[in-house]
């Protein structure tokens, strides 16, 4: 699809759609470089300080969720070196959070075939992975949530 053609259908869309759009481009590109220069501590406290997650956020509607993802998607093959799934992860975590709903980020750990160390992060929301599903996902061993270790280290 030419450059055109992908202009006219953005401008196309939806204000709202438009916006979200933006909105995940802008901070996927942003987590990108956070993730490349910062240390993890630094990065995450400050997504915290953006982004605070409280117990009272609402669970997204189906709509919302799939909104959402499809922005991050479409955003992610837009660019030019593919984002990893952390940065993918995090920044449909990020939307949901600034638009009122809950999400957990989820880490896992696994060995591949050849025995060799493998992470993946995906986000969960009503109980099933809404980005970051693989298909031998259930090779994987799930983290403790990093929020929950941040509640605990107090």
């Amino acid at each position: 699809m030419t450059l055109l053609l992908k202009l006219r259908k953005f401008i196309r869309l939806k204000n709202g759609d438009r916006q979200l759009l933006l909105l995940a481009g802008l901070t996927l590109i942003l987590l990108r470089l956070g993730l490349w220069l910062l240390p993890w501590k630094v990065l995450y406290a400050g997504i915290r300080k953006i982004a605070p997650i409280s117990p009272d956020l609402a669970q997204p509607d189906n709509l919302t969720l799939y909104r959402v993802v499809k922005a991050v998607n479409r955003v992610s093959k837009l660019m030019v070196i593919e984002p990893k799934c952390l940065a993918r992860a995090l920044t449909t975590q990020l939307l949901l959070i600034r638009q009122g709903y809950s999400s957990e980020l989820c880490i896992g750990v696994a060995k591949n075939q050849e025995g060799k160390f493998e992470a993946h992060a995906w986000v969960e929301c009503k109980g099933r992975i809404i980005i970051g599903k693989l298909s031998n996902h259930s090779q994987f061993k799930t983290l403790p949530s990093i929020d929950n270790l941040q509640y605990l280290s107090r």
